[in-house]
């Protein structure tokens, strides 16, 4: 079974409005705050970066380190937090893209340069690169999201000063709707 766990924020940007994704049993409301096999590739590929997150995808042929995020994350100096609780560092190497909707409107992704060194570059070299795939959703198919965030009731807010906690959720793509 392909995974598509790689892909969930940008398919959230390239499907059309009249798709839709829904949370699945055992997924997002039972705050899951470690790894299982499902999502081991993308949590230990998943960066802390000041308020939000992103996930590191791996070198181009240059030999550039790209981590893809939301566009309204700022592009800087981040950590990884592994399954097995190592922590790798990664330093924003100072070049950004914001990527493009098919009609020129800026969309919410960005892609950033990171550069890591020592044990943190072994670390990166060990898990490859991440496909990003851009194919069509069978109905059903599971998608999951790993992110970091706090866990708060509806109408709460976030208090300054509190840690944030990597989570991940189960979503389902449900097809067309409406």
């Amino acid at each position: 079974m392909k995974l598509f766990i790689s892909s969930l924020a940008f398919s959230c940007f390239v499907l059309p409005v009249a798709n839709a994704m829904i949370a699945s049993v055992g997924g997002g409301a039972t705050h899951n705050t470690s790894a299982n096999d499902a999502i081991a590739e993308i949590w230990n590929r998943t960066v802390f970066l000041g308020a939000g997150t992103g996930t590191y995808l791996g070198k181009d042929a240059s030999g550039t380190r790209w981590v893809l995020t939301a566009d309204h994350v700022s592009s800087g100096s981040g950590t990884i937090a592994t399954s097995n609780n190592q922590e790798i560092s990664l330093t924003y190497s100072g070049t950004a893209h914001t990527m493009k909707n098919s009609d020129g409107s800026i969309a919410d992704l960005k892609l950033f340069s990171v550069t890591a060194t020592g044990e943190n570059a072994e670390y990166l070299d060990a898990l490859g690169n991440l496909d990003i795939y851009t194919g069509t959703l069978p109905t059903s198919s599971p998608l999951y999201c790993v992110g970091t965030g706090q866990n708060l009731s509806i109408g709460s807010a976030i208090a300054p000063g509190t840690a944030r906690t990597k989570q991940w959720a189960e979503f389902s793509f449900v097809g067309k709707v409406g």
